[in-house]
C-alpha cells in the first residue's frame, strides 16, 4: 500500500485483501471498526459483547472476502455481517441463559456454594474426619489430669503460659503433662488403629 493508502477506496482495499494484503485489511478495519462497534453495542446492549461480535465479524469478513461481490458498498456488507453475528449471539443467549455466580439463588445463598470444590479429595477429607473422631475417643480415655490439659490445648488454642495458668500449674509442669498426654495417645490402641 504505502503513502496515501488511507484514501484508497474500500473496493480497491478488498481487491488487495484478496491477494493477501494484511495492510489493506487493517486499513479497512480501522476505517469501519468504530461505526460497527456502535451498531453491535446498540443491538447487544453491552460493550464487551459488542467488541467480541465486531472481532468475530472482521474475522468472518476476512475469511469470506471472496464472497463480496460488489453489488453493495463494503460498509453495507460489513454491517450486515455484524448484525448477523449479533443476532446469532442473542439467539445463543436465549437458548443458554447465563446466570451470574455473584447473584444469590432463590434461597438467598451464593451460587458458588453449590459448586463442589474438586481440589478437595473426598477420601482425604473422610480420613481427616475419621482421625479427629479417633483422637477424640483416645483423649476421652486419658486420665482426667492429662485429658484436661489436652482439651484446653486443643479447643482453646492456649499458649503454654495460658495453659499453665488455666490448669493451675507451672509452665514446666504443663509442658510435662502435655508431653505425657501425647505419649499416652501414641500408645493408645485407638490411635494405633488409624496408622
Amino acid at each position: 500500500m504505502g503513502v496515501g493508502s488511507q484514501h484508497v477506496p474500500d473496493d480497491r482495499l478488498v481487491e488487495q485483501i484478496r491477494i493477501g494484503s494484511h495492510e489493506a485489511f487493517e486499513i479497512l478495519r480501522g476505517r469501519h471498526e468504530k461505526r460497527l462497534l456502535n451498531t453491535a453495542i446498540h443491538i447487544l446492549r453491552n460493550r464487551e459483547d459488542g467488541e467480541d461480535a465486531v472481532q468475530d465479524s472482521f474475522l468472518k469478513a476476512y475469511r469470506r472476502i471472496e464472497t463480496f461481490n460488489g453489488r453493495s458498498a463494503v460498509s453495507t456488507w460489513l454491517t450486515r455481517i455484524v448484525i448477523n453475528t449479533c443476532l446469532m449471539q442473542l439467539r445463543r443467549q436465549r437458548t443458554r441463559p447465563s446466570v451470574s455466580l455473584d447473584d444469590p439463588n432463590e434461597h438467598g445463598l451464593s451460587r458458588l456454594d453449590g459448586i463442589p470444590d474438586r481440589t478437595i479429595s473426598i477420601e482425604a477429607s473422610y480420613v481427616v474426619r475419621e482421625r479427629r473422631e479417633l483422637l477424640s475417643i483416645a483423649v476421652s480415655r486419658l486420665k482426667p489430669s492429662l485429658r484436661s490439659v489436652v482439651d484446653a490445648y486443643r479447643h482453646h488454642d492456649y499458649t503454654m503460659a495460658e495453659l499453665a495458668e488455666q490448669s493451675s500449674l507451672s509452665v514446666p509442669a504443663a509442658k510435662s503433662r502435655l508431653r505425657r498426654a501425647r505419649q499416652a495417645l501414641e500408645r493408645s490402641p485407638v490411635m494405633t488403629a488409624c496408622r
